[in-house]
């Protein structure tokens, strides 16, 4: 729950469809501070019974009234994940073909985007199709002794990693 919405960042409804969101943190950060909370994106949302009723639904949001953010859908009959990244006038669907990554970081994106990358690659995309959920657990594990910041599983004075979440989907 968010607790300045009692929105979530996060939920899965009984269609089948799974919403996340996670924070754009651009080098070139407004200081200001938006008039609403973004926990109240994901429910404004999850009642939507198509990735393209998601898309349509997220493309009228104003998003000015937000800080900035990344939205990622999936729907189990579907074989494609939404992202929605509004101030970028971003909406693509993308393949689920391979596991895909997408990361944030209050450090700012740029500073996390490039090392986070080529470790998937190395830890996910270069192992075999039947150990790829073991090569993401290591992933999200992954923390690099002299660059804790940026690790995945990162720890920073201000902010550190305290939990991970996984959505299983299937048809049943």
């Amino acid at each position: 729950t968010d607790p300045a919405s009692h929105g979530t960042w996060i939920a899965c409804s009984e269609l089948g469809l799974a919403l996340a969101l996670l924070n754009v943190n651009p080098a070139d950060a407004d200081a200001r501070v938006p008039p609403r909370s973004r926990g109240t994106i994901i429910p404004a949302l999850i009642g939507s019974r198509s990735l393209e009723e998601v898309a349509e639904r997220a493309g009228a949001i104003a998003h000015s009234d937000y800080a900035p953010y990344r939205l990622i859908a999936i729907h189990a009959r579907e074989d494609d994940v939404l992202e929605v990244v509004p101030r970028s006038d971003v909406i693509r669907r993308l393949p689920l073909a391979n596991p895909l990554m997408f990361t944030s970081s209050g450090l700012g994106d740029h500073h996390v985007e490039g090392p986070r990358r080529r470790l998937f690659e190395e830890t996910v995309l270069q192992t075999e199709p039947v150990d790829w959920k073991e090569g993401q657990d290591r992933f999200h594990a992954h923390r690099w002794r002299d660059r804790l910041a940026v690790s995945v599983h990162m720890s920073r004075a201000e902010a550190w990693t305290v939990s991970r979440t996984a959505i299983e989907i299937d048809e049943a």
